[in-house]
């Protein structure tokens, strides 16, 4: 055989080795978008305005967009609501839905979020202020404002995420929306490709939770945070405090609602891993805030492993939003949590 015989012959193995990974690649990607739970983790550029509420972002007004693969809408208050339904009129006894990205839901139809759920079991208006990000912080700027402006508003309903005493997800944002700029600019080339493939390909956020498990590593990294002790969990819950002083002023209940972890549900969790849990109950309990854990409500509901998007440690699937729903829906005066 020739030189050249052979270099024909290797670039034709090599071409034909490509096609059979394309087409196995192509085959993984319809399997993963027909047959799983898989969602793509994507957040429409632009969703976010800056300085909305003192120094906290917030969902931009009058804004379309996707969140996880799932179409969302913000009013002129920039509030998630369902577009189908039309807008959220003001109204008394208005319930204001206050949280990070477990409270806005990713992912999930509108109507079929907490915030959602709650307004079909309610007569009264239950506006989601909820914000991607979001911590303690941006709690209390965001409720505080928005109650100041609405007096409608009578009870204020924190769905609190045990990474919301974390600030790095909110500065984070805060600093892209802030200088209006996009992060590809100042992030690595291998953060960009991992970005552009998990908004974009099911097969690789499928590979990827396989591999890594990121359910039980985010889980583990949050909890170092609780394992410095109470003062510091204290600290990180102080503008709830000082968010319950204004709300008091003007008649307005604050009750928080704290969210678990998928990790925490797992058979090999510890008591160890509750502590989280076991630390903001008891700190919200010394500042008078009214507070429930809804581990029991999650841990006593059926196919547990379902409760979660699929790969995701923190952000609930329908059926999670369901449980959670019903669970705040039994707290909240003239919510009828049979419907």
């Amino acid at each position: 055989m020739t030189r050249q015989s052979k270099l024909k012959h290797k670039i034709t193995a090599l071409v034909v080795s490509c096609v059979m990974v394309a087409c196995l690649i192509m085959i993984g990607e319809f399997l993963c978008r027909a047959f799983t739970r898989v969602n793509f983790l994507d957040n429409t550029a632009g969703m976010f305005s800056p300085n909305r509420f003192g120094k906290s972002y917030g969902n931009t007004p009058n804004f379309s967009g996707v969140s996880f693969g799932q179409e969302f809408t913000t009013d002129a208050n920039g509030f998630r609501y369902d577009a189908g339904a039309g807008v959220e009129l003001a109204g008394d006894s208005a319930v204001l839905l206050i949280g990070d990205s477990v409270g806005f839901g990713p992912a999930v139809e509108d109507s079929k979020t907490i915030a959602g759920l709650l307004r079909a079991r309610m007569n009264t208006p239950v506006h989601n202020a909820s914000v991607i990000g979001y911590d303690t912080f941006d709690h209390k700027n965001a409720a505080s404002a928005i109650v100041r402006n609405d007096r409608g508003i009578r009870t204020v309903a924190v769905i609190f995420c045990l990474n919301d005493v974390n600030d790095a997800s909110a500065q984070q944002i805060r600093n892209q929306v802030g200088s209006m700029s996009q992060p590809q600019s100042t992030t690595s080339l291998a953060r960009t490709i991992n970005d552009y493939l998990r908004s974009r390909s099911k097969l690789f956020v499928w590979l990827k939770t396989l591999l890594l498990d990121s359910q039980v590593t985010t889980f583990r990294f949050d909890l170092t945070f609780y394992q410095k002790g109470e003062e510091n969990v204290r600290a990180a819950l102080d503008p709830l405090s000082e968010l319950k002083k204004e709300l008091d002023a003007l008649g307005v209940v604050l009750k928080v609602f704290v969210m678990p972890y998928e990790a925490q549900l797992r058979a090999s969790a510890t008591d160890a891993d509750l502590e989280p849990q076991r630390l903001v109950m008891k700190a919200l309990a010394a500042e008078g805030i009214e507070s429930y854990d809804l581990m029991p409500k999650f841990k006593a509901s059926e196919n547990t492993n379902l409760l979660f998007l699929y790969g995701d440690p923190m952000h609930l699937s329908e059926e999670g939003h369901a449980v959670a729903a019903k669970a705040v829906c039994e707290k909240l005066p003239g919510c009828d949590p049979s419907k």
